[in-house]
């Protein structure tokens, strides 16, 4: 059981105990029954204790009434007692020196009221004696590295060890995932429930599983993130130790939410934040069970692939055109052979193939199976090759003979390769135990189940090796300026504070009567644009205090008057300096750029294309602050409609270097405004090639009066 190894992190009491203690424990309970059932199973070695007062034995074994009975302090309790009696047993427990819990019982936060109340007593309870404690709501973990199982989780009998921890908040939903990588021969060093999280939370634990040699990558099903500062500092060591965290969270709804807060009481927080949150810090996002589990496997089996080019090897033509339909979907980079592997492969390939990538050996491959190996090692000397995949499926027993010599040229030539490769399968496969004693015996160095949800992982998987070969995870920026004195509120007062961050701006005056805007149309070269100047009105043309084009004298008069009027008789009560005369531009792509404070995770970018494209298309990027010049290019690269910012149909590409440097500065401007800011708001910031003017802007606070 590891029993000679020290106890180092604060969870090790917790999961990978030598002593343990069953509260509630009964023959007619059946959650200590199924923890019962589970010590014997992984062979638990330690001590193990009952404690109920109402019985005089539980599971063979003699049965105390309280902890304090045990005579030493055992290092870990799994407690299955009715909801009312949680805190009375725990506090016998702590008397006792317990101070790690698994706790099972149900009905707290997830049902509210009561319940709720109930739960922050417990986390009080916690709090107050320094417990580590996975729940309520948790089935508990099971430990294949340490042969330990402290819960109520049942897994399948043949699910193997392997090289995934799993991390679930609920535990059925982990049973669920487990079952799953049982039928395509996946295993686990670790699954663990963490259940309502009232003490330990999911970063704690995967902050544990990623000191660990034997996790090769963490598997997350999430509902919150509940320490955000935690969970980003554990992604950061997770990067910087080459571990992949791959996460199924779910809330994308709002739906969800209700449904999320019903399970566990938990809030799940703004999805789109979230994806920005995973792009920062390397955390891989799927969507799915299929998606977690056959992710994180290759990611284990892979680790950090070195190039991002893939090729595939397969003897059908049909699997090629798929594997090239979804890979490119998907984002696989699938690039053309160089010309000396071309050149190689001409010399062992058959006439009616190619040299494509993907690469189809055809039927040839049957008549000669040495093909296959030299085509795998052909390909995998490519220069711009990271990972080699070759497409064969598993039968449901051994393969035929006509079969076995090929698998045989196949794994020879994947096992000697480098960079990795393995086998991707056609499609999502249940394996019988004789393939898996198949692939046992042919030391297959590893498998991808299925084209769709195998591309979509190799995708994941090359652009998480990118991430770390770029080696940056953002550090707060440098502030040039100090917090200002008073808070700019209106249009004119945020763009001269952006001026002051080196923010391009669009001039602008502001005329108390129409004699004052004619003598400001007079200044300006060209066509003007008329706008209500008011710090209580944040959506101008909803109240008629906008006019565009504004070309004469007697027209500026005029529309200085009207905008005076109309917003006066809808808005009366609203403070008014008068009207905002600035030049009229047109031409070139409107953007939008804005700047919020999420509760979670602090200040967060956000970019969009203005006009209607970001209504009518939902077409916007968020990124969380501060963010480097690269970070926010590479962010323009995930809108739909990037392709307009580089010169699409003629028109001039944009020098998106230079508009990342511009976004930085404003990045930078609303950072110095402080806590108190609630969102900055560019609305549009025109964009001509290399040039760039803030036409509007608003900043929006959460408190009123100066700070």
């Amino acid at each position: 059981m590891g029993s000679e190894r020290s106890y180092q992190h604060p969870l090790d009491r917790l999961l990978r105990p030598r002593s343990v203690v069953l509260i509630g424990a009964s023959d007619r309970n059946p959650f200590s029954q199924m923890a019962a059932n589970n010590l014997d199973r992984f062979g638990f070695a330690g001590s193990r204790y009952m404690i109920n007062p109402r019985v005089s034995s539980a599971h063979g074994r003699p049965a105390l009434q309280s902890c304090t009975q045990i005579g030493e302090s055992a290092d870990a309790a799994f407690v299955c007692v009715p909801r009312a009696a949680v805190l009375e047993a725990l506090e016998d427990a702590v008397a006792a020196g317990i101070k790690t819990f698994v706790l099972v019982s149900s009905g707290f936060a997830e049902l509210g009221g009561a319940g709720a109340e109930l739960q922050s007593r417990l986390e009080a309870l916690v709090r107050a004696n320094n417990l580590k404690l996975l729940g309520p709501n948790s089935l508990g973990y099971i430990n294949f590295r340490d042969q330990v199982a402290l819960g109520a989780m049942e897994t399948p009998p043949r699910l193997r060890a392997g090289s995934i921890a799993l991390v679930s908040a609920s535990g059925s939903t982990g049973i669920q995932v487990a079952h799953f990588a049982d039928q395509i021969a996946t295993g686990f060093t670790h699954l663990v429930s963490t259940g309502n999280e009232a003490g330990v939370q999911t970063a704690e634990v995967v902050d544990f599983l990623i000191d660990d040699d034997a996790v090769r990558a963490v598997a997350v099903f999430a509902e919150t993130i509940r320490d955000p500062t935690k969970f980003a500092d554990v992604a950061i060591r997770a990067l910087e130790m080459r571990k992949p965290i791959v996460i199924l969270k779910v809330g994308r709804s709002p739906h969800t939410a209700k449904l999320v807060a019903a399970h566990t009481g938990s809030f799940v927080g703004n999805d789109q934040v979230f994806d920005a949150v995973c792009d920062r810090y390397g955390v891989v996002r799927v969507h799915s069970i299929e998606d977690l589990v056959v992710t994180s496997a290759l990611m284990a089996s892979t680790g950090p692939i070195r190039k991002s080019g893939v090729a595939f090897v397969s003897i059908s033509g049909g699997a090629c055109e798929m594997i090239s339909d979804r890979g490119n979907d998907a984002g696989v980079p699938l690039p053309d052979f160089a010309a000396e592997t071309q050149v190689e492969l001409r010399k062992h390939v058959s006439d009616l193939g190619q040299t494509h990538n993907p690469l189809d050996l055809t039927g040839a491959a049957m008549r000669d199976p040495a093909m296959w190996g030299h085509a795998i090692r052909a390909v995998s000397r490519d220069p711009q090759i990271g990972l080699v995949l070759c497409n064969l499926d598993p039968f449901p027993g051994r393969p035929p003979p006509d079969w076995q010599t090929a698998w045989e040229h196949v794994v020879e030539a994947l096992r000697a390769s480098d960079p990795p490769g393995g086998i991707l399968t056609s499609y999502l496969q249940f394996l019988t135990d004789e393939a898996r004693q198949f692939l046992q015996d042919m030391e297959i160095p590893f498998v991808v189940s299925g084209i769709g949800t195998g591309l979509d992982a190799v995708a994941k998987t090359v652009r998480w090796s990118e991430q770390l070969r770029r080696r940056r995870v953002c550090q707060p920026g440098t502030i040039k300026h100090e917090a200002p004195r008073s808070k700019p509120r209106s249009e004119r007062e945020t763009l001269a504070y952006l001026g002051d961050f080196g923010v391009p701006t669009v001039p602008g005056t502001i005329a108390r009567t129409p004699e004052e805007a004619v003598d400001a149309f007079r200044q300006v070269d060209g066509a003007v644009v008329l706008k209500i100047a008011s710090s209580d009105i944040q959506h101008k043309t909803e109240v008629g205090g906008v006019l565009l084009n504004i070309r004469t004298e007697s027209s500026v008069a005029e529309g200085f008057t009207s905008i005076m009027q109309g917003v006066n008789k809808v808005r009366p009560t609203a403070r008014v300096e008068g009207v905002i005369v600035s030049p009229m531009r047109s031409g070139g792509i409107e953007l939008l750029v804005g700047v919020a404070r999420d509760p979670d995770w602090g200040p967060v970018l956000s970019l969009a294309l203005g006009g209607v494209w970001v209504e009518a298309l939902d077409d916007y990027v968020l990124e969380l602050l501060p963010a480097t010049q690269d970070d926010i290019v590479r962010a323009f690269g995930r809108l739909k409609g990037a392709r307009l910012l580089t010169g699409y149909r003629g028109s001039p590409p944009i020098d998106l270097n230079a508009l990342a440097g511009v976004i930085a500065r404003i990045a930078d401007a609303a950072l110095s405004l402080g806590p108190d800011l609630d969102a900055l708001e560019i609305n549009p910031l025109l964009v001509t090639g290399d040039r760039f003017e803030a036409l509007d802007a608003l900043a929006a606070w959460k408190t009123e009066g100066l700070q």
